[in-house]
C-alpha cells in the first residue's frame, strides 16, 4: 500500500512515506529493507535540513545496531555526532528556541550510549574512555549561533519523523556489567529501586526549574519533561561507567581484584571531576556489589557500605540500601545480631522498603520465630507483589510449619513469575509428595531434571524412582528402573539405588546382573558381611555352587560369629552333598551364644532370601531441617555427585 502511494506523492510526502516503510520493515526484522528506506529518504532530504538529517542519521545508526552490525553503526553514530558538534549543538539542542542556554545538558541521548556499547562490542578500550568522557563534558554552550535552519516542508515531515516512529533501540539495559549480583539469585535492580535514577540534588535543579515553573509554584509540563530527561540521562550515565569499568577490568578473578578496583576507581574518580557527585556514589554500590563476587573482596565491599553511614556520604537512597546490602551479607555469614540490626536501621530509614522487610524476615526465620517472620514477608508482598524473595521464603516458612497448602500456593505464584527455578521446582515437587499427589509429584520433579535445570541430579532421580515403585501397577517396574538406573550413572555411591537395582534383578532372576550391584554394595560398605552374602546367594540361585561356597568361606574367616553366613555354609554344603557338620556345630554355637546374649528372639527373616526381599523405597520427605540457612539433605546440586543440600532461604540484596 505505501508503495503506490508514493508514486502518486509529491517529494515532500514521498521522504515521509519512505520512513514509515522503513518503519514497518524494522518492527518486522527486515533490517536491510529498513535500512534502504531511510538511506532513499536521507538522500532526499536537502543538505539545509540539519534537524531532519541528524533525525533520519540517528535511526539509521539504530537500524545498524537492532541488525547486529556494530561496524557500521558505530560509523554512523560517529557522523551524527560529528554533524551536531560542527553545528554547534549538544544534546539538549532539540529544545524549543529560547530555553536553551549555557547550563549543563539535561539529557544524554540513546544513540551516545549505543555508540558507547558499539565500542564496547569491539572491545575498544581507549575509544570507550574517551567517548565516556565526551559523555561527561557536553555542556550546551549555545550562544544564538546555532540557528535551526528549518522550512514549512521540514516541520511537516517532523510529524513522520523516524525518530518518533520507530522502535528505539537502546538494547543497552540488556547489557550485564559488574553491577549485577552473584549472591543472590533473584536481584532487584530496578531504577525503582534507585539503580541509576535518583533525583538530582536542589543544587542541580534549581538552576533549570526556577526559571520555568509557573508562578503558582507547581511544575509545567515542560519542568516535568527537563525532571524526566535529567533521570534519564543519569541511567544511561550509571550505565557507560558500569560498561566502561567492566571492559577496563576485564575477565577478573580473586587474584587480579586489583584491576577491577582500579577500573571502578577511573570511572569514579571521573563522575567525581565533572560534578556528577551522586552518581560517583551510585558507582561506589555497583563496585561494592563487583567486589562481592570475589571472595578476597568481601571485606572490602563491607567498608564501601559502611561508609555510607557517614554524614557527608549521607544519601536519601544509597544510605538504606547499604544497610540492606550490609543485612544480606550479614545473614550469609550467619552473624545474625548484626544481620538483624542493619535491617532494622534501613526499615527506620523506609518502612516501605521490601527488600529490608525480606531480610528482618530472615533474620527472625532462621532465630525460630516463624510467625513474625510470615508477617513481615506478607508485608512485603503487600508492597511488591512479585517480591520472589518473600514469596519463596514465606512458601520455605509455611513448608517447616507443616502448612502445605499455603506453602503449595506460594511456590507456584513464584513458579508463574520466574518458571523453571530448581529450588521452587523441588519444594513443589517435595510438597506434592507429602500430600501424596503422585503424579504432581512427577511432573514437578520431571522439570527438575529436565535439560537445562538439573538433568544429572541423581537424587531427585531416585526419588523418582522411588516413587514411581511405589505406585506401580505391575511387578516389571520399568518406569521405577528407568529412573534407578539414570540416578545410579550420575552417581553409583546410593545404597538405596543399588539395593533397589540388587533386588528388582534377583526379582527378574538376572542373579549375574544382581551380583554386579551387590559388589558394588560391599566395595562401599566393606565391613558389611551382608552385601557378600547377597552375591554368594545369587551365585548359589545361578547354580554356580563352588563360587558360593567360596565366598561365604570368605565370609566366614572375617566374620566367624555371623550366624547368617553359618546357616548359608550349611544350606549350600546340603545342596552340594558335602559334610557340613564342622559349620553345623558352629552354628549350634553361635545360636547358643546369641540367644545367651540376647535372650529368645525369633529369628529374623534370612538375608540371603533374596526372593522374599522387597525393593527399598524411599517417599515422603525429610521434614527435619537443621536451620533455615542450612541445607536439607534431600536435593544434589552438582552434577556427577549427590551433595546433601537443599535450598535454603533467599536473602534480599539491592543494587
Amino acid at each position: 500500500m505505501h508503495e503506490g502511494i508514493v508514486l502518486f506523492c509529491r517529494l515532500r510526502a514521498v521522504r515521509s512515506v519512505r520512513v514509515n516503510i522503513g518503519n514497518i520493515y524494522l518492527a518486522q526484522g527486515r533490517h536491510g529493507e529498513a535500512l534502504k528506506m531511510y538511506h532513499i529518504a536521507l538522500d532526499s532530504t536537502p543538505a539545509n535540513s540539519n534537524f531532519l538529517r541528524c533525525k533520519l542519521l540517528k535511526t539509521i545508526g539504530d537500524a545498524y545496531f537492532l541488525a547486529g552490525k556494530f561496524t557500521e553503526a558505530t560509523a554512523t553514530y560517529e557522523q551524527l555526532l560529528k554533524v551536531r558538534a560542527q553545528l554547534g549543538w549538544s544534546v539538549s539542542a532539540f529544545l524549543p528556541r529560547g530555553l536553551r542556554g549555557p547550563s549543563r545538558c539535561v539529557s544524554v541521548e540513546s544513540e551516545s550510549l549505543n555508540l558507547l556499547l558499539c565500542y564496547y562490542a569491539a572491545g575498544n578500550k581507549a575509544k570507550m574512555q574517551e567517548h565516556f568522557l565526551h559523555m561527561l563534558v557536553m555542556q550546551d554552550d549555545m550562544s544564538g549561533t546555532d540557528e535551526l535552519v528549518e522550512d514549512d516542508e521540514d516541520d511537516d515531515e517532523d510529524q513522520l519523523s523516524p525518530s518518533s516512529m520507530s522502535p528505539l533501540i537502546v538494547a543497552a539495559q540488556s547489557a550485564s556489567f559488574f553491577g549485577a549480583s552473584s549472591c543472590c539469585p533473584f536481584p532487584d535492580n530496578s531504577p525503582n529501586h534507585g539503580a541509576a535514577c535518583s533525583p538530582p540534588s536542589s543544587q542541580n535543579s534549581s538552576s533549570s526549574g526556577a526559571d520555568l515553573s509557573p508562578a503558582s509554584g507547581e511544575p509545567d509540563g515542560f519542568t516535568q519533561l527537563i525532571c524526566q530527561r535529567r533521570k534519564q540521562t543519569y541511567r544511561r550515565l550509571v550505565l557507560a561507567g558500569g560498561l566502561v569499568a567492566q571492559a577496563l577490568a576485564g575477565n577478573v578473578t580473586g587474584s587480579f581484584a586489583a584491576n577491577l578496583q582500579s577500573a571502578f576507581d577511573w570511572v569514579i574518580e571521573c563522575f567525581r571531576s565533572h560534578g556528577y557527585r551522586e552518581l560517583a556514589y551510585e558507582i561506589e554500590m555497583h563496585k561494592a556489589n563487583a567486589l562481592l563476587r570475589l571472595k578476597c573482596g568481601v571485606d572490602t565491599a563491607v567498608k564501601i557500605y559502611r561508609s555510607f553511614e557517614h554524614v557527608e556520604r549521607h544519601h536519601a537512597v544509597l544510605t538504606p540500601r547499604a544497610w540492606t546490602n550490609l543485612s544480606f551479607i550479614y545473614i550469609l555469614e550467619n552473624d545474625l545480631p548484626q544481620a538483624t540490626k542493619y535491617a532494622d536501621i534501613a526499615l527506620s530509614a523506609d518502612r516501605y522498603n521490601a527488600h529490608a522487610l525480606v531480610n528482618k524476615g530472615c533474620c527472625l526465620l532462621l532465630a525460630g520465630k516463624r510467625q513474625e517472620a510470615r508477617h513481615l514477608f506478607l508485608e512485603a508482598l503487600g508492597l511488591d507483589t512479585e517480591c520472589v524473595e518473600a514469596l519463596y521464603n514465606f512458601g520455605l516458612a509455611c513448608k517447616i510449619d507443616d502448612q502445605l497448602d499455603e506453602a503449595l500456593e506460594a511456590f507456584s505464584r513464584f513458579n508463574q513469575i520466574l518458571p523453571s527455578q530448581p529450588e521452587v521446582l523441588y519444594h513443589l515437587g517435595d510438597i506434592s509428595e507429602s500430600m501424596g499427589q503422585y503424579e504432581k509429584t512427577m511432573e514437578w520433579f520431571s522439570l527438575l531434571t529436565s535439560p537445562g535445570v538439573r538433568p544429572t541430579d541423581a537424587r531427585i532421580l531416585g526419588r523418582m524412582g522411588a516413587a514411581a515403585a511405589a505406585h506401580s501397577q505391575d511387578d516389571e517396574d520399568k518406569q521405577a528402573l528407568h529412573y534407578f538406573l539414570s540416578s545410579y550413572s550420575y552417581y553409583p555411591y546410593s545404597l538405596d539405588v543399588i539395593t533397589w537395582l540388587g533386588v528388582y534383578f534377583v526379582k527378574q532372576q538376572l542373579f549375574d546382573k544382581a551380583a554386579e550391584f551387590f559388589h558394588r554394595a560391599a566395595a562401599l560398605q566393606p565391613a558389611e558381611p551382608k552385601w557378600l552374602l547377597m552375591v554368594a546367594s545369587c551365585y548359589r540361585r545361578s547354580e554356580n555352587f563352588p563360587l558360593a561356597l567360596a565366598l561365604y568361606k570368605k565370609v566366614h574367616r572375617e566374620h566367624p560369629a555371623d550366624v547368617e553366613c553359618l546357616r548359608c555354609l550349611v544350606t549350600v554344603c546340603k545342596e552340594m552333598r558335602i559334610p557340613d557338620d564342622q559349620y553345623a556345630a558352629l552354628l549350634r554355637k553361635a545360636e547358643n551364644a546369641q540367644q545367651i546374649i540376647y535372650g529368645l528372639q525369633p529369628r529374623g527373616a534370612s538375608s540371603a532370601h533374596l526372593e522374599e526381599r522387597q525393593p527399598i523405597v524411599q517417599s515422603g520427605r525429610t521434614t527435619q531441617i537443621r536451620s533455615l540457612g542450612a541445607r536439607q539433605k534431600t536435593l544434589a546440586l552438582t552434577d556427577g555427585a549427590a551433595p546433601e543440600e537443599d535450598m535454603g532461604i533467599i536473602e534480599n540484596f539491592v543494587f
